[in-house]
């Protein structure tokens, strides 16, 4: 399935090679073609990089077919990795946005419940509390983010930190749930802070869940009633409609890295594009 799928991107460098030839016989000077020649590769690369997405998009959209639910070993999830191509190589990362801790749930959150389990999923992710405190203060006065990386020139926390909060948080609407089927456990424990290792094991061993009430099934007989009353099962699903790809393409010694945010609207059944974010090379 895998060698199919990057058939696709094959396609798209032929066509690049073609438009690129194109491009080489306007230069009319040695000026021009050394002036131009980062460009060109620059924009194969992106190109490289769409033919990636294309390839995502299609099993995002093939998946609606099966079950309502989204896990990990749908085809979607095992398109990370590479293949080389060309005189290249692409790699990239897919991940379930909805598997993350979702930021905005804190904005406009009057109760500070959602405030207190960023908290905890900060600091089992090793996030400072000084940095999920800026956090926590800039969605309650600025409001929801469009995107993690927002925060940077926004409440000027550092890379490093921006990155340690990429690893297990999102910025997606804040009414979307999480999906029990693809979270971790740093983020399904800060939901339900009763949770110990074992039940997260138990957890684990019963995915893919097809429902809530299967999941609601499985805490009912394995946790306390009051632990049970205090689960938030307003913001748990099985499904998913949120996608985050990390995408890398190397040509001729260039580098080039993407972040998408891809949502899957189930009906019509379409995979648009929330925005790209160039990464540093």
């Amino acid at each position: 399935m895998r060698a199919r799928g990057f058939v696709l991107v094959n396609a798209l460098v032929i066509a690049a090679a073609i438009a690129l030839i194109a491009v080489a016989l306007l230069m009319r000077t040695q000026t021009a073609q050394s002036g131009r020649g980062y460009d060109q590769t620059r924009w194969q690369l992106e190109r490289y990089m769409d033919g990636v997405e294309a390839l995502v998009i299609g099993r995002l959209a093939r998946d609606l077919t099966g079950s309502v639910a989204d896990h990990d070993r749908e085809s979607w999830a095992r398109d990370t990795g590479g293949a080389e191509i060309d005189r290249g190589k692409v790699t990239v990362a897919v991940r379930d946005a909805q598997g993350l801790f979702n930021l905005n749930w804190i904005a406009g959150d009057d109760t500070g419940r959602a405030a207190e389990e960023f908290r905890r999923a900060a600091r089992s992710n090793g996030l400072p509390p000084s940095v999920a405190e800026t956090v926590i203060a800039h969605l309650n006065t600025v409001g929801a983010l469009s995107m993690v990386e927002a925060l940077g020139p926004l409440s000027g926390i550092p890379q490093t930190h921006l990155a340690t909060l990429g690893g297990f948080a999102a910025a997606i609407p804040g009414d979307r749930a999480l999906n029990m089927n693809t979270s971790d456990e740093t983020v399904l424990s800060a939901l339900l802070p009763s949770m110990n290792a074992a039940l997260f094991l138990l957890i684990e061993r019963n995915r893919p869940f097809e429902s809530t009430t299967d999941f609601r099934d499985l805490l009912l007989d394995n946790m306390d009633a009051e632990d049970f009353d205090a689960v938030p099962f307003e913001r748990l699903g099985v499904s998913s409609r949120w996608f985050e790809l990390e995408i890398s393409a190397e040509l001729d010694g260039k580098a080039a890295r993407r972040r998408t945010l891809l949502e899957r609207i189930p009906s019509p059944g379409v995979t648009k594009v929330a925005y790209r974010l160039r990464l540093p090379g």
